[in-house]
């Protein structure tokens, strides 16, 4: 496929698109919601005078599966997403509904209450819907089984989550009112009120604490004492949770451990070959996903255009092409530049390629920083009056 130059007014839509949507930081989204909830669901809408990726988690959805192919999100019979209103929580949201017949290929749209009240269609008259498709797309990793739209959350990984942060939380306390000694006392403290029948008011402990006793001093006493920590079992209870995880996982145990160190350069490559190849397992899922959520973009979008938003329509055959960065890794400088050297040889990769990858440009900035860095050799060599190799 011939790829569209920059200056071609679709190419430039998308660049307004893209920034629209805050490509990034929404795809980022997209990542850590479909690797700890199993899916997250992507659904471009149209917000005021532009267009907007809204990124819902699958509790903020209800579903109706349809009969004839219950697992095709894009032919469910209604798809009601959770709009949270100024006015209450959860429980008074209210529903933006997208439905679809099967049998008379009719597309809906509306909006209804808490209670299930109509709010008619915000936007769309008689409540037909314009995209001739339901505007959402789920990203997953892996295929649920069959019968069903969804997978399960990654329970484990959310639970490793919460105990970590629970004993962080612990930890960070320990060390905040455990570390320094405290002041024990024994005796009635002043304005501790009466003690028969009557509860007194509680010593607040903390190091910079002074504990003021009434009666004569022998009537009561207080020592400094430092209480046990334990800073050991806790931290080795955490990255016992750590390890364990990353084993069940295929992955180093070390991986997440906050003192893990390398042996040596070999053991790296090994560890991030590992590593590199569980990255590369989700590449053909997000290549598919992003197709798929680009076809709905395109459908929104050309809707609005032809109903006066002042956009530029795609057409219908045009594909977003993505380019997905190679995964940083670490190697020997000396070994890695024969290797690129061999591979541009063998058409394998070529030097736009290799600076997309060190740089995170885009094509065409790689593009313009090869010819800039090729055009600066050659005026050097003239310059020096360096003759041409043939």
């Amino acid at each position: 496929t011939e790829r569209l130059p920059e200056s071609d007014p679709q190419v430039i839509q998308w660049r307004q698109d893209s920034r629209d949507i805050k490509f990034a930081s929404t795809l980022q989204t997209v990542e850590e919601m479909a690797t700890t909830l199993g899916q997250a669901i992507v659904s471009p809408t149209w917000v005021g005078d532009r267009i907007r990726w809204r990124v819902h988690a699958p509790y903020e959805l209800a579903v109706t599966k349809s009969a004839i192919d219950p697992d095709d999100f894009s032919k469910a019979r209604t798809i009601a997403i959770q709009i949270r209103t100024d006015d209450g929580g959860l429980e008074r949201c209210s529903w933006l509904v997208w439905g679809y017949d099967a049998t008379s290929k009719a597309w809906t749209s509306g909006l209804y209450d808490h209670g299930g009240r109509s709010l008619g269609s915000p936007l769309f008259q008689g409540g037909v819907n314009g995209y001739q498709r339901h505007p959402a797309v789920v990203w997953q990793w892996k295929q649920p089984p069959a019968g069903e739209l969804f997978v399960e959350p990654d329970e484990a990984l959310l639970q490793l989550a919460r105990r970590v942060n629970v004993a962080m939380t612990d930890l960070g306390h320990g060390v905040t009112y455990q570390i320094h000694p405290q002041a024990v006392s024994w005796g009635i403290p002043m304005g501790a009120g009466p003690v028969d029948g009557e509860q007194g008011a509680p010593i607040l402990p903390g190091p910079d604490v002074v504990i003021q006793f009434s009666g004569r001093k022998g009537d009561s006493d207080f020592e400094y004492r430092t209480p046990s920590l334990n800073l050991q079992e806790l931290r080795a209870t955490i990255n016992y949770w750590l390890q364990t995880f990353a084993v069940s996982r295929g992955l180093p145990p070390d991986t997440w451990l906050a003192d893990s160190s390398t042996r040596n350069l070999g053991a790296k490559l090994q560890e991030e070959a590992e590593l590199h190849r569980l990255r590369q397992r989700r590449f053909p899922a997000i290549q598919d996903a992003m197709r798929e959520t680009f076809d709905v973009h395109r459908a929104v979008g050309n809707y609005w255009s032809r109903h006066g938003a002042g956009r530029i329509a795609y057409d219908d055959d045009i594909e977003l092409e993505i380019e997905l960065a190679p995964i940083g890794r670490t190697e020997d400088r000396q070994a890695g530049a024969q290797a690129d050297a061999i591979e541009i040889s063998r058409g394998q990769t070529s030097t736009v390629s290799l600076v997309q990858a060190s740089t995170g440009q885009t094509r065409e900035e790689a593009l313009a920083t090869v010819s800039r860095n090729l055009a600066d050799e050659q005026s050097v060599k003239v310059a020096a009056g360096i003759p041409e190799q043939v």
